[in-house]
């Protein structure tokens, strides 16, 4: 826990509009600088289904693009 309050940034990813990630900080008292949601990224929400290298990498531009902001 105390790794992640000292580590600058929070950045969530979370699977769906759910918010199950966010909604775990929120209940430690923590709120994420960044939050994105893959569904959001057009990212198609396929259960437990390994993620496929095209998705990693919309997810890898979507991290970039909020953090350069």
């Amino acid at each position: 826990m105390e790794a992640v309050i000292n580590s600058g940034k929070l950045v969530v990813v979370d699977g769906c509009g759910d918010r199950c990630a966010e909604k775990k900080l929120k209940s430690l008292c923590l709120t994420p600088h960044i939050h994105i949601i893959a569904t959001e990224e057009g990212i198609v929400k396929n259960g437990m289904a390994d993620p496929k290298f095209d998705e990693i990498e919309t997810l890898i531009a979507a991290v970039r693009r909020e953090v350069k902001q």
